[in-house]
């Protein structure tokens, strides 16, 4: 039952894939994809629309642990280590929600988010909350 009604609130949403409704850059096209490890392994998201607030939607870290042992929550803050970029699509990174603080580039696919200098002590690796994409 749950995943039908995540389905509805998909397709009530315009396909996007994160929580809430809001205008996509382009609905049908994947501007890029993030995942929670370092050369693209690990859970990933195909991102077709900004992103203003990674904790918002739903994904691989910052579960909660309940005292039965089971998981519950999660999101994508501070979870991307590595992104590939759809051909044609450019990005900005932001460490902070709504599209503030530090900032990077995306312009090519980047197998490690270490290897970008960054506010926190392991560049932007697990330091990102907010992306901005546009079509080239």
């Amino acid at each position: 039952m749950r995943n039908l009604r995540r389905s509805l609130l998909l397709f009530a949403c315009g396909t996007q894939l994160f929580i809430g409704c809001g205008s996509p850059t382009a609905p049908t096209e994947k501007a890029l994809t993030v995942f929670v490890d370092r050369n693209y392994g690990g859970s990933w998201h195909d991102v077709t629309g900004d992103w203003a607030n990674l904790s918002a939607l739903g994904g691989p870290c910052n579960q909660i642990t309940l005292t039965n042992g089971t998981t519950t929550g999660g999101d994508w803050n501070d979870c991307v280590s590595s992104i590939r970029l759809s051909a044609g699509w450019v990005a900005t990174g932001y460490r902070d929600r709504n599209f503030s603080g530090p900032t990077f580039e995306i312009t090519q696919d980047i197998p490690n988010l270490r290897d970008i200098p960054g506010p926190c002590d392991h560049g932007f690796d697990d330091c990102l909350s907010s992306i901005r994409v546009s079509k080239q």
